[in-house]
């Protein structure tokens, strides 16, 4: 359900009034900066929300654009939380895998060499006189 634009600035400044970012609507207004006068009018239906002032309220309050725009989701931009212990357990558990891969690399091109020189070494010794071809093959 996509919530009517003045009804999202409602509940804006409902939130920010909540999270003691603004006094009240006025104080809101001023902190924009925004008319006060033309935010009663805002509120009250008699006109249409400028997007410039979503944006200020987004850029000023960090309010979740999707929701200021597009009236979807959640008010506030959600931070994710972590486990800082977590974190680096598994940064360390990433770069030994890494390194670990590096190693592959370098022993799968060591064993390429190996297989190489082995198809040398196995192949059929061709040589060759003016008239006939003698083929040898090694043991």
């Amino acid at each position: 359900m996509v919530i009517p634009v003045r009804q999202r600035i409602e509940q804006v400044i409902t939130f920010l009034i909540k999270k003691g970012k603004v006094k009240n609507p006025t104080d809101f207004a001023k902190k924009m900066p925004f008319d006060t006068g033309s935010l009663s009018k805002i509120r009250g239906g008699e006109r249409e929300v400028p997007v410039e002032l979503l944006q200020k309220i987004h850029d000023t309050y960090n309010i979740a654009r999707n929701f200021l725009f597009e009236g979807k989701g959640d008010i506030e931009n959600k931070k994710i939380e972590i486990d800082e212990e977590l974190y680096y357990k598994l940064l360390a558990e990433n770069t030994a895998m890494k390194e670990s891969i590096e190693a592959m690399k370098v022993t799968i091109n060591a064993q390429e060499i190996t297989i190489a020189g082995l198809r040398n070494s196995t192949a059929p010794k061709v040589t060759y006189t003016s008239k006939k071809q003698t083929v040898k093959k090694s043991k």
